[in-house]
């Protein structure tokens, strides 16, 4: 096996990986207060790249993903999905939804991810400052 064709499997599987466990992070990262302060940085990271980015490259952006399909196609994966969410759905539960049904998924997943983390840092700002 080439060593490149390594370093791409290996880099492959990392993001793999780094996107399961981010997207579970923000999905329930704010429910234990360890956590909560670096699951607001990254719903914001996430907003950002969704929304900011997403001015020049299309909402709902990532900048993970666009890096990780770059290193499936040259793997030689072709018919990625438009997003990481409905890939990962997709392999995970064998399941394949619309772009529509992953979309509300996804953005009602990620505002309420963020209505929670906010409310609870503050909450436990407060907590902190008071007591």
């Amino acid at each position: 096996m080439e060593t490149s064709h390594l370093v791409l499997q290996l880099s492959d599987f990392f993001l793999d990986a780094f996107h399961a466990c981010f997207m579970i992070f923000v999905t329930i990262g704010w429910a234990f207060r360890k956590t909560r302060k670096i699951h607001l940085l990254s719903v914001a990271l996430v907003v950002f790249s969704w929304v900011v980015l997403g001015i020049w490259y299309g909402i709902g952006y990532c900048f993970v993903t666009d890096l990780h399909w770059a290193i499936k196609h040259q793997l030689g994966e072709t018919e990625l999905p438009n997003s990481y969410i409905a890939y990962f759905v997709q392999h995970l539960f064998g399941v394949v939804l619309s772009d529509l049904q992953i979309n509300v998924l996804s953005v009602a997943i990620l505002i309420a991810a963020v209505i929670l983390s906010i409310i609870l840092n503050i909450r436990d700002w407060k907590q902190n400052s008071f007591s």
